[in-house]
């Protein structure tokens, strides 16, 4: 009841805590009125998508304050029902994000929801033969924030990858362009504001840059596992740090900070009774549990 956060750990209510959005669960603390640092944001402490070497850990939260910028990419899969993505941050090769998607498995489509922290470099790979489409939708972006996306293929793909502005509530598409190729990926940074992607087949590793919303159509005869960590890393691991640097701790608690109501509710003209129920299992009783109650308020 004393923590302030807390990210669930495998067990009682929190089941495997394994779930898509157990790993991607993060929030902004924009008074410091929970860590006591101003604009941070607290996510799981397994999750390195989001971390930087500067992060506090905390492990009573199972969680780690950090800074810097973070958004949502939806990525959107046909043609491959089934398969786990696996997200490598090129900072930290060896702890990648694994995500089941949000779809039942088995689905003609798939959907993956993760967070990440702006101005980074990712890969993604996968368990099972690459999609044959891949959408790259980004969400909630700001003007100017990027991130360096690469998607593992066998190297006999070849691509059709476009661009486009998805207006989701009248379904409809403009600013349509076609991506072209660049010979190299230093090439393709240097041109962030064009339509580039660069493919290095000697690791199978397509990298795109950019905009609202890529989608990419990959043509391949392979059946091949479509995971490229081993080739990509060590070739494009980057040394960590921080693009946001740790705000000051808080010198004294905030006086006006925080929320002002302790219960909220769709109904606020109701009044509730904080009410808990114990009852006891047969198992429990074996283990010498002997406690059952009732309490209101």
């Amino acid at each position: 009841v004393a923590l302030r956060a807390f990210f669930g750990r495998p067990g009682q209510w929190f089941e495997e805590n394994d779930l898509d959005g157990d790993k991607n669960s993060i929030f902004h603390d924009v008074d410091g009125s929970v860590t006591g640092y101003r604009d941070a944001y607290v996510g799981r402490a397994d999750n390195y998508l989001i971390q930087h070497p500067d992060c506090l850990k905390i492990p009573e939260w199972n969680g780690a304050i950090c800074s810097g910028s973070y958004s949502q990419v939806y990525i959107q899969t046909w043609g491959a029902p089934s398969l786990s993505l696996s997200i490598n941050r090129d900072e930290y090769p060896n702890a990648p994000l694994v995500l089941r998607g949000i779809n039942s498995q088995g689905a003609s489509s798939q959907q993956y929801q993760p967070i990440l922290m702006m101005s980074k470099s990712y890969s993604l790979h996968w368990n099972g033969p690459a999609p044959r489409e891949v959408v790259l939708s980004l969400i909630n972006f700001d003007k100017e924030d990027w991130v360096l996306v690469g998607l593992c293929y066998p190297s006999d793909t070849t691509f059709q990858i476009m661009s486009d502005i998805y207006d989701r509530q009248k379904n409809t598409f403009d600013d349509i362009t076609d991506y072209g190729p660049v010979s190299s990926l230093a090439q393709l940074e240097t041109k962030p504001t064009e339509r580039k992607y660069f493919f290095d087949q000697t690791v199978g590793y397509c990298s795109t840059k950019g905009c609202e919303r890529v989608k990419v159509t990959a043509t391949t005869s392979s059946k091949q596992i479509c995971n490229c960590t081993a080739k990509a890393y060590p070739k494009y691991t980057k040394t960590p740090s921080a693009v946001v640097p740790m705000p000051a701790q808080n010198p004294q608690p905030c006086t006006n900070c925080g929320a002002k109501e302790v219960v909220f509710s769709s109904e606020p003209w109701m009044s509730y009774l904080h009410t808990q129920v114990k009852s006891l299992s047969r198992i429990e009783e074996e283990k010498g549990d002997n406690a059952s109650f009732i309490t209101v308020s």
